[in-house]
């Protein structure tokens, strides 16, 4: 047996280690982002392997975390695949070992944008509102121009 911390304001759970791999001893289960950068080749590899292995799914289901492993295993199993660390994103994170990266606020989009990333994680519009205009502007997007947000 063994105590599984949960996400923040879930229960925790006793729970049995599954014994059985999903696919076989060979199919080396990962860890990984949540956020990932795929390209067609990728994703066509990616979905060619669910419709394949339907107990890759059923396994994930019952998964502690499988936002976090079933895609990079999937991905990192594929031989003919090319594989980067790299998640494209301009990130804050507030202290060293931080479980989640921080808002950026305002006063940091500045650096998020000459950091050359083509992503950011995280905004909030929210939390920090002010910094989601002063992009828009950098784009030349009028304030509330965008029907597929609406203002609250």
């Amino acid at each position: 047996f063994r105590i599984v911390p949960l996400p923040r304001r879930a229960p925790t759970r006793f729970g049995i280690r599954r014994l059985k791999r999903p696919i076989g001893k060979d199919f080396l289960l990962c860890g990984g982002r949540q956020t990932l950068n795929l390209n067609r080749r990728a994703l066509m590899r990616t979905l060619e392997f669910v419709d394949a292995h339907p107990e890759w799914t059923q396994y994930s289901r019952r998964a502690l975390h499988p936002d976090e492993s079933f895609f990079v295993s999937i991905l990192a199993n594929d031989k003919e695949l090319r594989i980067c660390n790299d998640v494209l994103r301009y990130i804050k994170w507030p202290k060293l070992h931080a479980a989640s990266g921080a808002t950026i606020d305002t006063d940091e989009v500045e650096q998020a944008l000459r950091s050359g990333a083509p992503f950011g994680l995280k905004f909030d519009e929210l939390a920090a509102p002010d910094a989601l205009a002063v992009i828009d502007a950098r784009l030349g997007i009028a304030p509330d121009s965008n029907p597929a947000h609406p203002p609250c």
